[in-house]
């Protein structure tokens, strides 16, 4: 996401400092990627399958999970 201009040194820095806690790592990326433009959830979305998260992507984008329906 940085890599494409979505996130901000800072912001970058912020959430890395947290790796010890990934839910809340990732609860402030979500974060930030909502407050922006549709852009920056386009970039959240290509950096998914760009970092082998293809599973995610594709819960995201179908809604669901191995046939099962997710809400989103």
């Amino acid at each position: 996401m940085f890599q494409l201009n979505v996130l901000t040194l800072k912001e970058l820095q912020d959430i890395q400092s947290k790796h010890k806690k990934p839910v809340k790592a990732a609860e402030q990326l979500l974060n930030i990627v909502i407050k922006q433009s549709s852009h920056a959830y386009s970039s959240f979305l290509e950096a998914l399958k760009l970092t082998s998260q293809q599973h995610l992507y594709e819960v995201i984008v179908t809604g669901s999970c191995k046939g099962t329906k997710m809400l989103l």
